[in-house]
């Protein structure tokens, strides 16, 4: 899961762009793109030759936890980077609602 990068001025959209060709090439099942920028990191992922089955873009953290959290498996690994202010932390906490059950160890 990619959020934004904020501060990076005239050049955000050539950077996240640059990030989502990166992400392509990284093995990745799932790529979820959050935040303003979203788009611009999932064109480049696809761009680079990631199936846009493989890539989901949200506008905000909060609009695509309860959709990571269905999506995620006790097996899986999420990576989450972002810059703060993209609050990606609400969509770990969704993760980890949904895995409360379990006891602490696995989650």
């Amino acid at each position: 899961m990619l959020g934004d990068m904020l501060e990076l001025g005239a050049g955000e959209r050539q950077w996240h762009a640059e990030l989502g060709r990166f992400a392509a090439g990284c093995g990745l099942d799932l790529l979820v793109c959050v935040g303003r920028l979203a788009g611009e990191v999932a064109s480049g992922a696809e761009a680079a030759g990631m199936a846009a089955s493989r890539v989901r873009r949200y506008p905000g953290a909060q609009a695509c936890a309860a959709d990571v959290a269905a999506w995620c498996r006790r097996e899986d690994t999420v990576l989450l980077k972002g810059s703060r202010g993209t609050a990606l932390e609400r969509v770990l906490a969704s993760i980890l609602e949904h895995f409360s059950d379990l006891p602490k160890e696995e989650r």
